[in-house]
């Protein structure tokens, strides 16, 4: 076989990537011929590794996320006795380490229920670690997880106090960290929207305040200062008055030479 020939199909490398094709005596003479199994790192076993109160037990099978991403869930057994199905990246990052048992053991044991502190504890246990729960996807699942301290109800309200009012919800203060004793507090929903990532902060009259705190203490509608915003307008014709068109706003604010 000459310089440029080529031959029958076969296994070839082409920048990293192994596939079936076409390839010349000269490109197999100069590029080493891997295998599948050479490039592609193993499976991960986890069947018999423990994770908290879970020892995993077999492979459930695959599932697929909203945005099309295939990943592994496990079948797990908890200390408690009870079985529970449970993601492989969940297990690693420690985000789910029971069945739910937890809460079941502090209502057992602490008769906590009825403390308005235990709703505000088991929905954030479960927003961390229950992955049949329509929030996990936006907590447990990007890694947001719970001290181990927190997983007892006692060592919460012990941590955070009586809930102020029935308004006031934990809110975390770094919103890259988990749940636990220096990150979190509790917050009414306006103050929590405010530490959301989205929200937007500017400098106004010398103060640090959320576009909307700053639309309406300008009387207008936080909507249409979003609107101005978004359009790539500059910071100081955000908040004129409504209706007033920009290249009128700049021209009443030019002085007039006589």
């Amino acid at each position: 076989m000459g310089y440029g020939s080529v031959e029958a199909p076969r296994l070839v490398t082409r920048l990293g990537r192994v596939g079936w094709g076409w390839a010349c005596e000269f490109a197999l003479q100069t590029r080493d011929q891997l295998t599948c199994n050479e490039l592609m790192p193993a499976s991960i076993d986890l069947i018999g590794h423990v994770y908290g109160r879970l020892t995993v037990v077999s492979l459930n099978g695959r599932r697929t996320s909203p945005s099309g991403h295939t990943y592994k869930v496990w079948n797990c057994l908890c200390e408690c006795g009870n079985t529970t199905v449970v993601s492989g990246k969940a297990l690693r990052k420690g985000t789910t380490i029971a069945c739910g048992c937890a809460h079941r053991d502090a209502v057992t044991t602490h008769g906590l229920r009825s403390r308005p502190e235990y709703e505000v504890w088991r929905l954030m246990l479960r927003r961390c670690e229950d992955p049949t729960l329509a929030g996990y996807a936006n907590y447990g699942a990007k890694g947001v997880t719970v001290c181990e301290r927190w997983h007892d109800v006692t060592a919460f309200i012990e941590d955070m106090g009586p809930r102020p009012t029935p308004k006031h919800t934990i809110d975390r203060i770094d919103n890259s960290k988990g749940y636990e004793p220096s990150n979190c507090r509790w917050v009414t929903r306006t103050e929590q929207c405010r530490n959301r990532s989205m929200t937007v902060w500017i400098e106004r009259d010398g103060k640090k305040m959320t576009l909307k705190e700053a639309a309406e203490d300008a009387g207008l509608d936080p909507g249409l200062v979003y609107a101005r915003k978004h359009k790539g307008e500059p910071q100081d014709a955000w908040f004129r008055p409504s209706g007033v068109r920009l290249k009128r706003f700049y021209r009443e604010q030019t002085p007039v030479v006589t």
